[in-house]
Parts: C-alpha cells; sequence; structure tokens
C-alpha cells in the first residue's frame, strides 16, 4: 500500500512515519501542493495522512481537492491534528475526510485506523472493478444479441420476402388455392412483423 504523510512539520511526519513502519511505500510531503501534483501526475496513494494547519494551502483545502478527483472509498484520507474542537473535525468530514485522530495519537490506534481505512478502500476498488466487468460483459451480451437478431432478420426474413413474393406471383398468374395462399401469406406477413420487433 502506497501511504502519503502531508504534514509541513518534519518531527511530526517522522514521528507518524516511524509508527508506520511495517508499512513500506510511505511517502512524506511538506506541502499539500506538492502532494497533489505527485497525484496529478500519476502517483495514486491508497491512503492520504493529512495535517489541517500547513502554510499556503491547508488540509481542508487539499481534502477538498482530493475529492474533486477520488470519492472516499476510491482514496481515503485520515486528518491527523492537534486540532481537536468539534467544529474542526465537523469540518474536516465535510471537506471529505474518512477518519479524524488528533495528536498525540497511541501508535496502535493509528494503526488500526490506517489498516481499517485500507482495508475498506481495497473492498471498494474491487466492488467498482466488479460492477465495471458486469457493465461490460453485459454489453457484450446485448451486442452478441443485436448480432443474432441481425442476422435472424436476414436469413429468415429474407425466406419470408421470398414466401410472400411467390404468393403474389402464383395469385397474379391465375386462380389458386385462394384460403391456402391467404394462410401462407398471412404466416408470413406474421413472422415478418416479429422479427422486426425483436430487431427493434
Amino acid at each position: 500500500a502506497l501511504i502519503f504523510i502531508v504534514d509541513d512539520s518534519e518531527m511530526n511526519s517522522t514521528i507518524v512515519s516511524t509508527a508506520l513502519s511495517t508499512y513500506s511505500d510511505v511517502r512524506i510531503f511538506d506541502n499539500a501542493h506538492a502532494a497533489l501534483d505527485a497525484v496529478d501526475r500519476g502517483t495514486r496513494p491508497d491512503l492520504v495522512l493529512l495535517d489541517i494547519m500547513m502554510p499556503g494551502m491547508n488540509g481542508l483545502e487539499m481534502c477538498t481537492e482530493l475529492r474533486k478527483r477520488f470519492s472516499p472509498f476510491e482514496l481515503p484520507v485520515i486528518f491527523l491534528s492537534a486540532l481537536e474542537t468539534g467544529k474542526t473535525v465537523s469540518l474536516a468530514l465535510r471537506a471529505g475526510a474518512n477518519d479524524y485522530i488528533t495528536q498525540p495519537f497511541e501508535r496502535e490506534e493509528l494503526l488500526a485506523r490506517v489498516r481499517s481505512q485500507l482495508l475498506l478502500g481495497s473492498l471498494a476498488r474491487e466492488n467498482v472493478a466488479m460492477a465495471r466487468r458486469e457493465l461490460a460483459m453485459s454489453r457484450l451480451i446485448g451486442q452478441e444479441r443485436a448480432r443474432v437478431y441481425r442476422d435472424l432478420h436476414d436469413g429468415v426474413a429474407s425466406d419470408l420476402n421470398t414466401i410472400l413474393m411467390a404468393v403474389r406471383m402464383i395469385r397474379r398468374t391465375g386462380p389458386g388455392p385462394a384460403p391456402l395462399l391467404d394462410s401462407i401469406e398471412k404466416s408470413a406477413l406474421n413472422g415478418l412483423g416479429e422479427i422486426r420487433d425483436l430487431v427493434n
């Protein structure tokens, strides 16, 4: 799992990265702009740990920008901040945060919440991938069904049209078994109608 730590405090970033020593791919950014630039260049983290108070773009603003790119299920964001007022937590959640941890934190609590968000994110991505596969399969089945119907129209409809033409030619050339011809013509017309309904 790739984890971004975004905090302008080198000491805080070091504490957090040390607590996450069980994760091999942890990248530290000292400002929100650099982290967003990395995301926009194609580096997709699995989780972002974000401070609120930072110069330039603060954590709330960065989270809002991330939510323009990814849903909370696609990219979990956990705020890590010494600010613990109810208003601050509310602002973080409204900005799109998945969780909020106050500093100083307990290492086990941090690890537990990180594991939880990584697991939820992984499950969400699997569900999205499954839904996309099912949609692609549904489209493929629809295309194949349309092809079969077109083939049916081109083949059977052609045969029915030939029968209709033959019936009309017989009628023009002289008297014939009218009830039989009427029955054949009616069946052919009904068959053509049903095929057109299928194709349409």
